[in-house]
């Protein structure tokens, strides 16, 4: 099987347009900059993989920052389409299907995702049907299928604690085989702004604004 095609979903750092969560306790423009080093760290922690890398970006594609990103860490750029996020990711994994590939997609706030886990979801999908990285709030970081099946995508609870379990069930009916990874966690506010600091510290990089 040829090997999957990596789908990173990033927005265009604005102020004001990213982690409205976390902006509600540090500013827009602290938020901003915090997810700035978030896409970044997620970004270099995947470079060395040799799967084809994409950014998949929501806002202006023409943003500096994201021509720098795609430069530096080897990515090559498209827009996210219209729609929810399921739509998006049903639209990514698709994309790469076409090109004889499957697809892995996955968000740019996941401080523990690094390439051995992109290999490791690879792997699962010679095997298995869907592959998931779960999280601790009960969704996913991480998706890949070998085909686009619309089903696990459309009408899902998007940003609750619901997600996983819908698709697991959705998984079942359709009778596909599905290998989970360890769990990851995300950044969405203050309580995990403070742990990837931490996290950044014992590697030696301090990742503060």
């Amino acid at each position: 099987m040829v090997e999957p095609r990596l789908c990173v979903f990033v927005k265009t750092p604005v102020a004001g347009q990213v982690k409205s969560r976390l902006a509600a306790e540090l500013g827009e423009r602290l938020a901003c900059e915090a997810y700035e080093l978030l896409a970044e760290h997620t970004l270099a922690a995947l470079s060395c993989t040799p799967l084809p890398k994409e950014l998949w970006v929501a806002g202006a594609v023409a943003h500096p920052k994201i021509g720098a990103w795609a430069e530096r860490f080897g990515f090559a750029v498209l827009p996210q389409p219209p729609g929810d996020l399921g739509a998006k990711m049903l639209a990514a994994i698709a994309s790469c299907c076409r090109a004889g590939r499957a697809g892995l997609v996955i968000g740019a706030d996941l401080p523990e995702l690094d390439a051995a886990y992109v290999q490791a979801a690879a792997a699962a999908l010679r095997r298995h049907d869907v592959v998931v990285g779960p999280t601790e709030d009960g969704g996913y970081g991480l998706i890949g299928l070998k085909e686009p099946v619309a089903e696990l995508f459309a009408n899902i609870p998007w940003g609750t604690a619901a997600v996983l379990a819908e698709t697991r069930i959705r998984i079942a009916k359709l009778k596909l085989s599905l290998a989970e990874l360890p769990v990851l966690w995300d950044v969405d506010d203050i309580k995990g702004w403070c742990r990837f600091q931490a996290l950044a510290v014992r590697h030696g990089n301090p990742g503060s604004v």
